[in-house]
């Protein structure tokens, strides 16, 4: 006997007035299985659990905020059925980009920003990053010969006090 045939059955036997225990020994099923279709015979909607409704509402374009209030939940469970709301949708990966970024999200948005106003290609990011860490590397360089000139000078000034001192006594 297939399910359709089954559901019949159940539907026939209850309307007889048998109950459900009677019903399972007949058409060979659970107690529940028999009560969710006779629940469904007779209009009765499943109740959707918190999780299933918050879903749901997230389908239905509702904020995290809104979704806490009309579910009276705590925030952090909300977050997290977002978030697996999103992994469902697959945005799994701007997941994990928010979550690694989490205190920087504004930081994020205005370089993000920045790149679009600017019209910058990624593969123009990658290059002109590689280029920069180039450029660091050398201002690096160059500030450490900066750095021993200035002692030369330093010293080439001292020996010429030096001198002009030496001079000054060998003169007077």
């Amino acid at each position: 006997m297939n399910l359709e045939e089954k559901k019949n059955l159940v539907k026939q036997l209850h309307q007889e007035g048998k109950n459900q225990r009677e019903i399972a020994q007949v058409a060979h099923m659970s107690v529940r299985d028999i009560s969710k279709i006779i629940r469904k015979l007779e209009g009765i909607l499943e109740e959707k659990s918190v999780n299933t409704q918050a879903l749901d509402l997230f389908y239905q374009d509702k904020k995290p905020i809104e979704v806490t209030v009309e579910l009276d939940l705590k925030s952090s469970k909300v977050i997290r059925l977002y978030k697996d709301y999103l992994k469902l949708e697959g945005f799994h990966k701007l997941v994990l980009l928010y979550e690694e970024i989490n205190d920087n999200l504004s930081l994020f948005l205005k370089l993000y920003y920045a790149i679009i106003q600017n019209g910058i290609k990624p593969h123009e990011i990658v290059k002109n990053s590689t280029e920069l860490a180039s450029l660091k590397i050398a201002i690096q360089m160059k500030k450490k010969e900066f750095y021993f000139i200035q002692e030369k000078i330093k010293k080439y000034q001292a020996q010429i006090i030096m001198n002009n001192y030496n001079g000054y006594l060998i003169n007077s």
